[in-house]
């Protein structure tokens, strides 16, 4: 496929991701549920991430602008971090057999109903909003006659690594690396664990979009990203639930229950950590993005 021109990938990848998401966009009635506010959300992230990896060759800046898309994926982003905190909070509530833990939880998930009402609120304004609309429109517009630049001209294996080796240089070099062990989600060298996340999961979605051209390799290293990602979401996630329960006052045993749980969601970090400051593994990575592992 390294022969194939750039131009007749893109708009097979673009096209299914704004297709889902106009069909989740369904689902955003007066009281979201929380599985099809979740869909959605993953559904503007698949999107933007095809629009930020190929707009330096689409010839329409008004339709390949993903900012509107990221404003509703990260007003649905808050929104999903609630519901998750919300299902951790009533499962530890279930679980707790302490008195005092059990109100605790019960004050925290009082709290944070109440901002779960304000979150879906934002959330149904950022989907209303005009801009988002236009963007979505332009864009079905481009996929009936797709135009591009000089790039779009090219073979994909003539560009396709210098659209996607500068985000892969962001992962590699990126401090949290030197985080040996399984930090607590509270620390303060934390911070730089969780923005690796981000980073990794911006790496994944990325990478989704041309996973059938990056070869077999690519599945492998997806599965990987996947689980990183599901990893470091859960010590995330707990690591923001301290945060409520220390608002709602939980007495010290509750808080080290989560945090013992948040270092547990880090076992396997130690191994990936390795393997992403291994020469040999890193050389390996950058080769699946240049097309050797077709």
């Amino acid at each position: 496929m390294t022969d194939t021109i750039l131009a007749d990938l893109i708009p097979g990848i673009i096209r299914p991701r704004l297709e889902r998401l106009e069909q989740g966009l369904a689902g955003m009635g007066d009281a979201p549920e929380e599985e099809a506010t979740h869909q959605l959300r993953v559904s503007a992230r698949r999107l933007a991430a095809s629009l930020d990896t190929f707009a330096p060759v689409m010839a329409s800046p008004e339709a390949c602008r993903a900012r509107p898309i990221r404003r509703v994926e990260r007003r649905l982003g808050d929104l999903r971090d609630l519901d998750v905190l919300r299902q951790a909070m009533k499962r530890d509530l279930a679980e707790a057999g302490d008195e005092e833990i059990r109100a605790a939880f019960g004050r925290a998930l009082d709290r944070l109903e109440e901002g779960r009402d304000h979150a879906i609120r934002r959330a149904q304004r950022a989907v209303a909003r005009l801009g988002f609309r236009r963007v979505r429109e332009r864009l079905a517009g481009w996929l009936e006659q797709p135009r591009f630049g000089v790039l779009g001209t090219l073979p994909a294996g003539a560009v396709v690594p210098d659209l996607y080796l500068p985000m892969l240089g962001e992962v590699l070099v990126h401090p949290a690396w030197g985080l040996g062990g399984s930090p607590a989600p509270d620390l303060a060298e934390a911070v730089a664990l969780h923005a690796l996340r981000r980073r990794l999961k911006a790496l994944r979605y990325r990478i989704e979009c041309m996973a059938e051209w990056f070869g077999g390799d690519a599945d492998a290293w997806l599965d990987e990203l996947h689980a990183m990602q599901d990893a470091l979401g859960a010590w995330h996630d707990d690591g923001v639930l301290l945060g409520w329960l220390l608002r709602a006052q939980a007495p010290d045993r509750a808080l080290e229950q989560v945090r013992q749980r948040a270092q547990a969601a880090l076992a396997p970090w130690e191994g990936w950590r390795q393997r992403y400051l291994d020469p040999v593994e890193r050389q390996r990575m950058r080769a699946i993005l240049l097309g050797s592992g077709q």
